[in-house]
């Protein structure tokens, strides 16, 4: 067989049939035929997941990992819909954080400047969104025991929203950082000026 990986508590039990005919024949002499075989526990074997390994998104979270996120300054204000993120092992058996604590958030990355003109204006704009996930405690979710965490929907403020089109990359942190642990790939978010449009 292979390897144990799989969490949890095992036994190891031993059976024995007692196949000697005289020992058999004398043991039903004294009624104690019961005795020719017996199963007994011997011990139990404790396996416990490994250490964290991967930061996964659940299926059923309300942000698909596999869509381009897409939101405005008009009607769709919503960066992300809020995600269920899982700590787990090489086995992808979910895992408990370490000891002193773990959690996650989202960065939002601006991609290039659309030119060199609008490089000061878009910057500050892309800034402001950035501000708003490093600042909202909807971004930042902490592990339970269980190794599961949420983060709730992020919004944008679309009063101080940038008036053009840009782009931005949503990146997985974890705080502190995991040494090895892999995240789930960044996700684009593409960000509409519909105000202008009015």
């Amino acid at each position: 067989g292979g390897a144990l990986v799989a969490a949890g508590t095992y036994s190891v039990v031993g059976l024995f049939t007692e196949k000697r005919p005289g020992v058999v024949e004398a043991l039903r002499g004294l009624g104690l035929e019961g005795e020719a075989s017996f199963e007994r526990q011997l011990f139990s074997v404790v396996v416990e997941a490994g250490p964290p390994a991967k930061l996964a998104i659940d299926a059923k979270s309300k942000t698909r990992a596999s869509a381009e996120l897409q939101c405005d300054n008009l009607s769709r204000p919503v960066i992300h819909g809020g995600f269920t993120l899982w700590l787990r092992d090489a086995c992808d058996q979910n895992v408990s954080p370490p000891a002193g604590g773990l959690k996650v958030c989202v960065r939002l990355q601006p991609d290039v400047a659309p030119s060199r003109e609008a490089a000061a204006a878009w910057a500050g704009a892309a800034e402001i969104i950035a501000a708003a996930a490093r600042g909202s405690a909807q971004n930042l979710a902490t592990f339970g025991s269980n190794g599961r965490a949420d983060l709730t929907e992020l919004r944008l403020n679309s009063l101080n929203a940038p008036a053009f089109d840009t782009s931005l990359t949503l990146h997985f942190e974890l705080q502190p950082p995991l040494p090895g642990v892999a995240l789930p790939p960044p996700l684009r978010v593409k960000y509409s000026d519909l105000k202008s449009l009015n």
